[in-house]
């Protein structure tokens, strides 16, 4: 079957949510982070923390790898999100 003309549809964003990193921690490889040490680095990182968890409604089951943006640069979510801080 052939796509209908003008059916592609591109996708915006309908909302952002925003926060502050409140610390920012240099970690030697073999470190674990978030509940429940799910994520442990695996060579030396530096990790913002973020003044937002799942109490202001960021989802709890958000895993390892969500991307995130920080002043416009894609990263990503590391370790469990916590009740106020991710």
């Amino acid at each position: 079957s052939q796509p209908v003309p003008g059916s592609e549809q591109q996708f915006l964003p309908v909302m952002s949510l925003q926060s502050k990193i409140i610390a920012v921690r240099e970690l030697p490889p073999g470190e674990a982070i978030g509940y429940g040490a799910q994520c442990v680095t695996s060579r030396a990182s530096r990790v913002g923390i973020v003044a937002m968890g799942y109490a202001d409604g960021y989802p709890r089951h958000a895993p390892t790898g969500t991307p995130v943006s920080v002043e416009g640069c894609r990263t990503q979510l590391l370790g469990r999100v916590s009740m106020d801080m991710l």
